[in-house]
């Protein structure tokens, strides 16, 4: 589903924003997001994500799943999930969906979501999406945030894994609804097996250092 790989690539760019608003959890839930985003900014990381997709009450049958690799240094970024290669390095976002022979190409704004590394905050996609709180609990060494929204939003619930010893995410889950998830024009057929929410997991790991410079935030190797 091309619509899951962008869904995907936006959890990457940072589901949760900038939470810095009064009440419902989202001030202590900001200062969490803060420290994580100084740590992804601090050096040059590689890590791998795995994604898998289910229907909401049978999250034990997985449905459908992809995995990859990120690099980032600072506010610049690459992604290979799949056969799909994401860059955005400062001067322009690049989507390349190489199995359709199709990229999309955007320049960076100074205001722009896109332009966020994957832990930076976007207050406006949340917003859209209509976030009305956040409560924090503790599993270990691990902070989970668990994001509720309002009725009208396409999400349900998302939850944020953060391991606080060394402030790094360890794992997301989302619950949003199958139809958004779906490639436009495609016919009705494809929903059958399908309820109306879908649960979205993704696990980041083999977090490690690179090298600065990498020529892999170049857009001329497309």
């Amino acid at each position: 589903m091309k619509r899951l790989l962008i869904l995907i690539i936006i959890v990457l760019k940072g589901i949760l924003p900038v939470m810095a608003q009064g009440g419902n959890g989202m001030e202590r839930a900001a200062l969490l997001l803060k420290k994580a985003e100084e740590s992804y900014r601090s050096k040059p990381l590689a890590f791998t994500v795995k994604f898998t997709y289910s229907n909401e009450h049978t999250p034990g049958n997985i449905l459908d799943s992809l995995s990859g690799s990120v690099e980032m240094d600072g506010s610049r970024y690459w992604y290979l999930l799949d056969s799909t290669e994401t860059i955005s390095n400062g001067k322009y976002n690049i989507i390349l969906f190489r199995e359709d022979k199709q990229m999309l190409i955007s320049p960076v704004k100074a205001d722009s979501m896109a332009g966020q590394n994957p832990v930076a905050y976007s207050s406006a996609l949340l917003q859209k999406a209509g976030a009305t709180g956040c409560q924090v609990s503790a599993e270990g060494r691990q902070k989970v945030l668990q994001v509720s929204f309002s009725e009208a939003s396409e999400f349900k619930t998302v939850s944020i894994y953060i391991d606080t010893v060394v402030n790094r995410i360890t794992a997301m889950r989302y619950v949003v609804k199958t139809t958004s998830l779906m490639d436009p024009g495609g016919e009705p057929e494809q929903l059958e097996g399908y309820e109306e929410y879908a649960i979205v997991k993704a696990l980041y790991y083999d977090y490690r250092e690179i090298k600065p410079g990498s020529e892999r935030f170049n857009e001329c190797r497309f």
